[in-house]
Parts: structure tokens; C-alpha cells; sequence
């Protein structure tokens, strides 16, 4: 589907897509967690490689936390081109 996230088919779950997929990296971190993530929940991939699933690779954030990361790393690498 072109997307840069390893998918899985599992449509029984309660976030599938429409088309049945779950992005991998959720599940992992559902199954260390022991629950659903919900749809607000993000995980962020510490190494910034978003095929790299392994559990230390991945961190839970909110939306909120996210945005906030992503833009002072964007603003860092500005800073640092300058």
C-alpha cells in the first residue's frame, strides 16, 4: 500500500482498517501493555526508523507529546543547517 509501516492482517481487531490491517507497531505495543491502544494513543519510533518494531524502539506518547517532539527536533535541524 506504499506506506513506510509494516502491516498486519488481523481484522478482528477493533482498529482495523477498513481493508482488515493493523499497523505492526501497535500490536507490539498492545501486547507488552496487555490492551487496545486507543486511536489518540500514538507510538513514536525512538529511532526514527518506522520499520524498526522491536519493543525499545517504540515509546508511547499522545498526540499532543508527538507533535510537540517532531517539531522541536524540526526546528533543532533548522537550527543546525543555519
Amino acid at each position: 500500500n506504499g506506506s513506510s509501516y509494516r502491516e498486519v492482517y488481523l481484522p478482528s481487531h477493533p482498529f482495523a482498517s477498513k481493508s482488515g490491517y493493523v499497523r505492526e507497531h501497535r500490536l507490539v505495543l498492545e501486547k507488552k501493555l496487555g490492551r487496545f491502544l486507543s486511536k489518540s494513543e500514538i507510538v513514536h519510533h525512538i529511532n526514527g526508523n518506522t520499520l524498526d518494531n522491536d519493543i525499545d524502539n517504540l515509546q508511547l506518547m499522545s498526540g499532543k507529546e508527538h507533535r510537540i517532539f517532531h517539531l522541536k527536533d524540526c526546528v533543532h535541524k533548522r537550527w543546525i543547517r543555519a
